[in-house]
Order: structure tokens, then C-alpha cells, then sequence
């Protein structure tokens, strides 16, 4: 497992994103840190590298990882219909750490598309993350660097779970482990459902969905 370690360098934040981005064309899976967790980031079209992902996470795959993007204005890009007061009050979220599960007209996309045709979408804030999914022209899929039901509480427990799975760690030595999650939220039409608390107050998102 090969590893790099971010700091203030923008050379290093290069060397980590060209490495990332090497890995992730070659169907190979990364550890990454986002603005709350370090998470497993993986080609989500490369479906050899996706059943490997969930094979080591030993997570079943009707239980789908989500995607990350840009920014709320590649929504449509994945099929995704709303009126345009609801990609506007999303966008007041992004980038940070709020995951969207919204529906969507793609079908028949293992690991990212669930059985009742949703997807959830991720927009981080983290520096890297921003400057990885700028230069990989296709999605990536990412998902928490746990064991399903097993939460990490340091880089050890990451390094001792996936020995010999992942090809690259990307380290933030200023992450803290005890940072909540995103918070997820499914939003359908006007119906907001909070699926998760997380980083992010529940009421004041339903307060902007309500409210604008």
C-alpha cells in the first residue's frame, strides 16, 4: 500500500491527485480523506473494480455507494428531475457535508443505483477531493473506508482492515476521527426525509427545503 501524506505543498495535493487518478483508470480502489471521513474511492463504471469494493467492505450490493460530483449543476447529467428551486436550495449544501438521495432515470447500474431507482450524490469541500473528481472525466464512487458496521478510529485500523486491497492512502493528518458524517437526505418532489444525522443540522435543512 503505497502512501502519501497531504500538507500545505500544493506540489504534494499534485503528486496525490495524479497518483489517485493513475490508480482509478486502472480499475484500482484509494483510500481517501473527505471534509469527514476518510472514504474508498473507486472507478463506480468499472464494474470489476466496484464488486471488488463491495467484496472488501462486505457490503451487499442492493445497499449502493454513492457518487461524487462537481457541483448540483451535473445533476441532469445522471438523470435527475427536479424543479430548479430544488437544485438551487441543494446547492446551498454543496460543497459540504450533506449526501442527496434523489431519484433518477438511469437504470441497471449495480452499486450506485438502487432497487427503487435512486442515487446518492456527494459534493465535497475537501481541497482534494475537489481537485480529484475535476480530473476524472468519469464517476467515482465512494463509500466510508470501514468494514460495513465497523467504524475505524484511527489510520491504523484503515491500513489493518484493507492490507493488501487498496493501492494508495492518501492521508490528512488534520482529519479527526470523531467528526460526525455526512448527513444523508432523500429527497423526493417536495418530500425531504432525513436518512441519516450527520455534520449538517436536520431542521435547518428542512427549514430550507420548506422555506427557501
Amino acid at each position: 500500500m503505497y502512501k502519501i501524506t497531504l500538507n500545505s505543498s500544493p506540489g504534494i495535493m499534485q503528486q496525490a491527485v495524479d497518483a489517485s487518478l493513475n490508480i482509478l483508470e486502472e480499475g484500482g480502489i484509494i483510500v481517501a480523506p473527505t471534509e469527514t471521513a476518510y472514504g474508498l474511492l473507486v472507478n463506480a463504471r468499472d464494474q470489476e473494480a466496484m464488486r471488488r469494493l463491495f467484496e472488501f467492505k462486505q457490503r451487499p450490493l442492493d445497499k449502493p455507494t454513492a457518487v461524487f460530483i462537481e457541483s448540483e449543476d451535473q445533476l441532469k447529467d445522471y438523470g435527475v428531475e427536479l424543479e430548479e428551486k430544488q437544485f438551487s436550495r441543494i446547492g446551498r449544501f454543496w460543497p459540504g457535508p450533506v449526501t442527496f438521495v434523489l431519484k433518477s432515470s438511469i437504470e441497471n447500474w449495480p452499486g450506485v443505483v438502487s432497487a427503487d431507482g435512486k442515487i446518492g450524490f456527494r459534493c465535497s469541500s475537501h481541497p482534494f477531493i475537489k481537485s480529484l473528481i475535476g480530473g476524472f472525466k468519469v464517476p467515482i464512487s465512494a463509500t466510508s473506508a470501514n468494514i460495513s458496521g465497523k467504524m475505524p478510529a484511527s489510520i491504523a485500523d484503515i491500513e489493518s482492515n484493507f492490507a493488501g486491497k487498496i493501492e494508495l492512502f492518501i492521508i490528512d493528518p488534520v482529519l479527526n476521527f470523531n467528526s460526525p458524517p455526512s448527513t444523508v437526505v432523500e429527497l423526493v418532489d417536495d418530500d425531504v426525509k432525513i436518512l441519516r444525522k450527520g455534520a449538517v443540522d436536520s431542521k435547518l435543512i428542512k427549514e430550507i427545503f420548506a422555506y427557501g
